[in-house]
């Protein structure tokens, strides 16, 4: 019998580092009834993947989940190689997960730069890097003329781009979006999202 070389698997061994997200019978049950059974999914870094289905399929559950804003009620969620956990483990993969649900609130009585500025303190960024991170996330969701602006008088459409640029203004290493915000960058897609991945963290 050949003897087998082990270098020849060299890459199964990095395969789970190489996975953006990887879930393993990931299930969250509510009472009775059951939101997501066994979910093993699997998504590489660079990916951009949609989830799709009814209203109560469970798209916002298992969104959750990978936000750390749920706990599974079994299984196991990988992030970038990394087990994610609700406790105290691992706060440097937390930090790096950008997640914007449909809900989030805006402070009305704040500017444009203000609040961006809020959400960069909030993540650490110092100066002057929290001020190049504002200006390019400005770029991006294209509200580098409105930053002196209240965002009480900004439009919905802005109020939504503003939201996007809050969720990246930290380098997320994943970004997971609702539906709203997800449209907005298809419709925009070759002035946003193709610039998007800049803007986001490399693993590694």
């Amino acid at each position: 019998m050949p003897e087998i070389d082990p270098s020849n698997f060299s890459h199964l061994k990095n395969m789970t580092k190489e996975l953006a997200i990887d879930t393993r019978g990931l299930t969250k049950q509510f009472d009775r009834h059951i939101a997501v059974n066994e979910i093993d999914l699997q998504i590489a870094a660079g990916e951009v993947c949609g989830l799709i289905g009814p209203n109560g399929a469970g798209k916002t559950t298992l969104l959750r989940m990978l936000a750390a804003a749920e706990e599974p009620t079994t299984g196991e969620i990988y992030i970038n190689g990394k087990r994610l956990l609700r406790d105290r483990s691992n706060p440097i993969i937390k930090e790096r997960i950008g997640f914007l649900p449909d809900d989030f609130p805006l402070y009305d009585d704040l500017t444009v730069w203000d609040y961006l500025d809020y959400f960069g303190r909030l993540y650490n960024l110092r100066q002057p890097r929290r001020r190049e991170r504002i200006y390019a996330v400005l770029e991006l969701v294209q509200l580098i003329n409105k930053r002196n602006s209240l965002i009480s008088t900004l439009s919905r459409g802005m109020k939504q781009r503003l939201s996007l640029g809050r969720t990246i203004i930290h380098e997320p290493l994943l970004l997971l979006l609702r539906r709203t915000c997800f449209w907005l960058m298809i419709r925009s897609r070759d002035r946003t999202s193709g610039k998007l991945s800049k803007l986001c963290k490399k693993p590694g």
